[in-house]
């Protein structure tokens, strides 16, 4: 498939790319989208277009580099995804994955088994405190730079605001991500005797979502999210003679 773009119905895209449902659910956008196009949903849901058809392409296709317009793009909207982003890792993903887990090995006859939902609870306590750290830290930083950069009456009084920088953050995810992977090879390694293979396959599939997911939206802070931040950053340090 092509760039998707907002004339683009929504409904092609979604059959092509399934794993974008959750996505346009966090944009508050339900199935049963008919015929429309983009532009058009977009529009009904008071959506920042441009930013919508960014963010799903970038997510879409991994070659994509997108040409963000500072000036045309809505911070506070990105920020309010990525809220509604993190409540379905820790709230429906994070959980639909641990219950699948207990049922395994509830079904299966190797012991071995604990250690996975052993692992597991590692996983889950840094990445929630990955994501706690952004929503504590990052995004009030953020949006006190948008608050800065659109700010008629900047003074050097703000100098403290910029002792972070959007580069600091995100980083961590990688080495978090890491393992998932691990968590998919004990299963697939060491999963032995009797259990459910329903099961089984409901987890590895969950685990894989989950990351996919999580690598997309990395990709998507990178790519669309930080250097609209960066380019506000370095336009307050300059009114301010900070550079």
């Amino acid at each position: 498939m092509k760039l998707i773009k907002e004339q683009t119905k929504l409904a092609d895209v979604l059959l092509i790319f399934p794993f974008l449902i959750p996505v346009i659910n966090r944009f508050g956008i339900r199935l049963g989208v008919g015929d429309k196009t983009i532009e058009a949903i977009c529009k009904e849901h008071h959506i920042h277009v441009e930013l919508f058809v960014t963010i799903i392409n970038t997510l879409a296709f991994d070659s994509y580099f997108p040409k963000v317009k500072l000036q045309t793009f809505s911070v506070l909207q990105t920020i309010e995804y990525l809220h509604r982003t993190h409540y379905d890792y820790l709230r429906v993903q994070l959980i639909n994955i641990e219950r699948h887990i207990f049922g395994l090995i509830k079904s299966s006859e190797n012991s071995k088994l604990g250690l996975l939902h052993r692992f597991f609870n590692e996983y889950k306590q840094e990445i929630s405190g990955l994501i706690r750290r952004e929503e504590e830290e990052m995004f009030p930083h953020i949006v006190r730079v948008y608050e800065l950069y659109f700010s008629p009456d900047y003074d050097l009084s703000y100098e403290g605001d910029l002792s972070l920088s959007v580069q600091q953050f995100g980083k961590e995810y990688e080495t978090v991500n890491e393992k998932l992977y691990d968590l998919k090879n004990i299963i697939l390694k060491y999963l032995q005797g009797e259990y459910d293979t329903n099961l089984c396959y409901a987890v590895v599939v969950a685990l894989n979502n989950l990351e996919t997911d999580m690598n997309s939206n990395l990709r998507m802070q990178e790519r669309v999210l930080k250097p609209m931040v960066m380019e506000m950053e370095s336009e307050i340090r300059r009114r301010g003679g900070l550079q």
